[in-house]
């Protein structure tokens, strides 16, 4: 997005930006990326994705266990409050996140989330900021950097390594894998293989949330209605 676009948003919404990079700065310093998890005690994983849908927002999340298999799928629908600006997406995303978390029966072990995780100018992407939200372990996995330098497979940045490129499927860019909060860089990496499924480009978790996503999104447009959010949010 231009910075004149950018520029624009910032004005329409009345945004102060100053004071949204500090408190990005004050809630990174909650991440925890050196703690590893024990993947033994992993019994849910979940996958989460947030789409627009005319002035709002869908967000949907899968829960899967350790053969891969659906154990919960869960939406909700909310206005946009707020605009679509890549380093403050949190703040636009995670109102709804949070609620169809909260409408999930089976609370997953782990989250794998489309976003970014401590790769972003202030550490705290949408992965990281949700992740300390709900004090759950959560992956950060998106299709390009919002910072830093490549070199290799690695995302550096400020002389650290904040992400790594994975290979999903044959004829695709990599996708970025970071740490979100209460996992280290290195199971990230080892776990998002995992759920590597060669005919997707998503991690596997992603992949089916997005596919549930796309369908809750297709049956509105197709009635030709506009869902009405709830008026909590």
């Amino acid at each position: 997005m231009k910075k004149e676009m950018i520029d624009k948003l910032i004005a329409k919404y009345n945004i102060d930006i100053a004071k949204l990079n500090e408190e990005q700065k004050k809630l990174s310093s909650l991440v925890d990326i050196k703690k590893k998890i024990n993947y033994e005690d992993v019994n849910y994983i979940a996958g989460c994705e947030v789409v627009d849908y005319i002035n709002n927002l869908i967000a949907s999340i899968i829960v899967i266990d350790k053969e891969k298999e659906i154990i919960e799928q869960k939406f909700f629908m909310g206005k946009a409050r707020f605009p679509y600006l890549l380093e403050y997406r949190a703040y636009r995303a995670l109102p709804v996140l949070m609620k169809d978390f909260d409408k999930l029966e089976n609370k997953p072990d782990l989250i794998f989330v489309h976003g970014h995780g401590i790769d972003h100018p202030r550490g705290l992407g949408l992965a990281s900021h949700f992740g300390i939200s709900v004090n759950l372990p959560t992956i950060g996995i998106s299709s390009r950097p919002l910072c830093g330098e490549i070199k290799g497979n690695e995302l550096i940045f400020k002389g650290k390594i904040v992400g790594e490129f994975i290979k999903t499927k044959d004829g695709s860019n990599p996708v970025l894998a970071s740490p979100g909060h209460l996992i280290n860089l290195k199971q990230t990496v080892e776990i998002s293989k995992q759920f590597v499924d060669e005919k997707y480009k998503r991690i596997l978790p992603l992949h089916l949330a997005h596919k549930f996503g796309k369908s809750i999104k297709k049956e509105f447009i197709e009635k030709k209605t506009v869902y009405k959010p709830q008026k909590d949010l």
